[in-house]
């Protein structure tokens, strides 16, 4: 079935019907403050729809033809009783209506639509051709929501206010992008993912518009990575930039208590406390159930927090939603039954302190970690909070994630905890825990220094010692 393609005639035609339309519906809404009494402004109200109605037929009876330039047939039948009006459009499909009023508003609406679109798709303007490709990608491909806002953020970032996208698409040329890329890795030093979202968002543009034949030779084809990776940060992060030493997380500690002794509920301090103290995730944090906390009275050293569901995020109509799933990030969908972490002593204070905190404030909450009203708090709101404290206190690392790094390089590994053990209670396996958590603890060289001075026999020594 081959789609219409309104002609210039057509689309002239529909412009100006669509104007003297919004004019009338203008004069309309003027004449709502008349003194005229009701008779009179239905009247008026009445030639008016007229009016309109009459602007719509002309419109659809001029362009409802043939090839030929014939009318195209309107046929009335009556079904069930009941009349219908039908005839077929242009690109062969029925339309039909209970009036003849009815059909010449579907018939109107079908080809404004098409005369609008064609309009639309005459700019050819990079961020304009961005914008069609968006849409065509999210109609074809049933994208989540995140990728496409992810889609635009990356637009955002690299493009919006670039003169490139303001450039006619068909005439930007090979060179034009190797001298915006070049300059852009330059200017900016992007990390090797973010130069690959930039790179994402080249290909939704002219991918699209080599598709639909706006452009014949696609000019992205062109532009070589390891030309412009060189220009990029690659540099693998250090210990020092995503864990914290145990006096940078002291002086957390330090200052959430402050702040839970000067206010009478700090629920995010808590969450804090008790990441630092489990390696959590945010997540994970924020979908902790009361439930989850398994207290053994007859042998406290058994009890333990039940790990096995985490808080997702997504987007809908532009907002964020929270979701609850019962499985965790490792996972990765399915339920394995999550992880137990043995609540310590300091553990299973920081939870009986928020019990006190929240009974003290009337909250009652399925949720470990509830808000005023009872309400969980979103991963998002958590993370920003932290990431606040954490630069208030002139800290590099602002994440959570940091917290279950340093949890594993400076509390699991020096306590000689194995590495199964390790990648067991942070959930996720062996290999992850080797290749990304286990970092030398921050600040190692004085106390490396001091073990050597304190050595009672020289290492490199010849001296034999007799036992």
């Amino acid at each position: 079935m081959k789609d219409y393609v309104p002609s210039q005639t057509t689309k002239e035609l529909f412009r100006h019907a669509k104007d003297e339309i919004s004019t009338i519906g203008v004069l309309r809404n003027l004449g709502k403050d008349d003194t005229m009494d009701a008779t009179d402004a239905a009247i008026v109200d009445k030639m008016r729809k007229d009016k309109t109605f009459k602007l719509k037929e002309d419109a659809v009876l001029r362009t409802h033809v043939t090839k030929d330039g014939k009318p195209r047939a309107i046929t009335n039948t009556c079904v069930t009783n009941k009349m219908r009006f039908l005839t077929k459009k242009p690109d062969g499909q029925h339309v039909s209506a209970n009036t003849y009023e009815g059909l010449i508003e579907k018939l109107y609406d079908y080809y404004l639509e098409k005369c609008m679109l064609v309009l639309k798709d005459q700019d050819y303007r990079l961020c304009k051709v961005f914008e069609r490709a968006l849409e065509n990608y999210t109609a074809t491909r049933n994208p989540s929501e995140n990728t496409v806002y992810k889609y635009k953020c990356n637009y955002t970032r690299f493009f919006q206010n670039e003169t490139l996208s303001q450039m006619d698409i068909r005439n930007v040329t090979e060179y034009d992008l190797q001298k915006f890329t070049q300059e852009m890795v330059t200017r900016k030093h992007p990390k090797k993912k973010a130069y690959f979202d930039y790179m994402s968002v080249l290909n939704l543009i002219f991918n699209y518009a080599r598709h639909h034949k706006i452009i014949s030779e696609n000019p992205v084809d062109f532009l070589e990575a390891r030309v412009y990776l060189k220009s990029c940060d690659q540099a693998k992060p250090k210990s020092q930039e995503k864990i914290m030493s145990t006096e940078e997380i002291a002086g957390i500690v330090s200052e959430v208590r402050k702040r839970i002794n000067r206010k009478p509920y700090y629920v995010t301090g808590h969450m804090i406390l008790l990441s630092i103290e489990t390696g959590m995730r945010a997540g994970e944090l924020c979908s902790l159930k009361w439930e989850d906390v398994h207290e053994n009275a007859d042998n406290p050293k058994n009890s333990y927090i039940h790990v096995h569901t985490q808080q997702l995020s997504h987007r809908e109509n532009g907002k964020e939603v929270h979701t609850l799933v019962y499985w965790t990030k490792n996972e990765k969908g399915i339920s394995q039954g999550g992880r137990r972490f043995p609540i310590t002593a300091k553990i299973r204070s920081i939870l009986d302190e928020l019990r006190q905190k929240q009974a003290a404030a009337g909250i009652h909450s399925d949720f470990v970690f509830a808000d005023e009203n009872g309400e969980w708090i979103s991963a998002s709101a958590y993370e920003k909070f932290l990431a606040r404290l954490c630069k208030s206190q002139g800290l590099n690392v602002t994440n959570n994630h940091a917290f279950r790094m340093s949890l594993n390089s400076n509390v699991f590994i020096p306590l000689g905890i194995p590495v199964t053990t390790r990648a067991l209670l942070l959930g996720h396996s062996v290999e992850v825990n080797l290749k990304f958590y286990s970092y030398a603890e921050k600040d190692t060289l004085a106390e490396v220094c001091n073990l050597l001075d304190s050595s009672l026999v020289d290492p490199w020594s010849t001296q034999k010692i007799c036992l």
